[in-house]
């Protein structure tokens, strides 16, 4: 829903006004935002606040590689002329008033660092510092094969929450170790003066390394009709990517199966690099006496997926046993 005439003409002012208020003494004829540091290490934030004066042309040339620091260029503003229609208004979210935006990038995009194997990150939080709310549209540009980004299009409202921003890297894009280099997520504002700015940050695809910390399961001596879990702990080695999920093959193998780990973690999804934490759960339900074992291949990578073997290292394991007894007294399973 747009706000139409004086409205129009009244949030056009006052633009103006706000966005003429944020400028400041110029070091060059391109100035990059200013950086915030918060208490944390290397969190850092952008004031990207809207330069009323600034178009495409005067933003500079193209950005050279980036050493491991993440740059948001400060946001382009279109004018839209004096009939235009006026900031978006999105009842109990959105004012319909100029709005401020401001990106504070995560440290996780610093550089983004990624493996063969899907992984989805927080690269940013988009919010607004005026409290008036806008809606927005990210996407690479230009686009990252295997990659896109999480909402491509949402909404800041003006509770001052911020809206996460997520990179999802597809298992199905075919990276290879080694392979970097910079990507640009673009984000988009309508309104009467349209903004528009990149989250810039480098990225790099490494091997997934890790151990199987209990390669070996026993369940022990279970009574028939009882069933035993017990949860696979992985630890990942500190030169691997994040892992967000672990496969078997097979994942079913009579009486042993597996699941995604229900456990609570001092940590959520993915298992960082250097964490140690479960990722499955193995299973053990058998409805006949007898001594079972079965082997299980693990891994973050989905069964039947066309697999670099630069990408995952070395093959790991889970032996998985358990013997299952008619306890004294006790009549036939019916």
């Amino acid at each position: 829903m747009w706000v139409p005439g004086k409205i129009a003409l009244a949030a056009m002012a006052c633009a103006t006004a706000a966005l003429a208020a944020c400028s400041g003494p110029l070091d060059s004829p391109t100035p990059r935002p200013r950086v915030v540091r918060d208490a944390g290490p290397d969190h850092l934030v952008r004031d990207v606040r809207p330069d009323r004066g600034s178009d495409v042309a005067d933003r500079g040339p193209s950005l050279p590689d980036l050493a491991p620091e993440v740059i948001v260029d400060k946001p382009v503003t279109v004018d839209a002329g004096i009939d235009a229609p006026g900031w978006p208004v999105v009842p109990g979210c959105v004012l319909g008033l100029p709005p401020n935006p401001l990106v504070q990038i995560t440290r996780e995009a610093n550089p983004l660092v990624v493996g063969c194997a899907g992984l989805t990150r927080t690269v940013a939080t988009l919010l607004d510092s005026s409290r008036s709310g806008f809606i927005f549209t990210a996407a690479f540009d230009p686009p990252l094969d295997g990659f896109y980004v999480s909402p491509a299009q949402g909404v800041v409202c003006a509770d001052g929450q911020g809206v996460p921003l997520t990179v999802v890297a597809s298992e199905l894009s075919m990276r290879h170790p080694g392979s970097s280099g910079n990507a640009s997520v673009r984000i988009n504002i309508p309104g009467p003066i349209p903004l528009s700015f990149p989250i810039v940050f480098p990225y790099s695809v490494v091997s997934t390394e890790f151990t199987v910390v209990n390669e070996t399961i026993d369940f022990g001596l279970v009574p028939i009709g009882a069933a035993r879990t017990t949860e696979v702990v992985f630890s990942n080695l500190r030169t691997s990517p994040a892992i967000q999920t672990m496969y078997t093959i097979p994942q079913v193998q009579d009486p042993f199966s597996f699941g995604t780990s229900g456990v609570m973690r001092p940590f959520s999804l993915p298992l960082e690099p250097g964490q140690t934490g479960p990722l499955l759960t193995a299973y053990f339900d058998s409805s006949s006496v007898g001594t079972f074992a079965g082997t299980f291949v693990v891994s973050p990578f989905p069964p039947g997926m066309p697999l670099d073997p630069g990408c995952a290292g070395l093959t790991h394991f889970v032996t998985l046993r358990g013997q299952v007894y008619m306890p004294r007294g006790s009549g036939p399973i019916p």
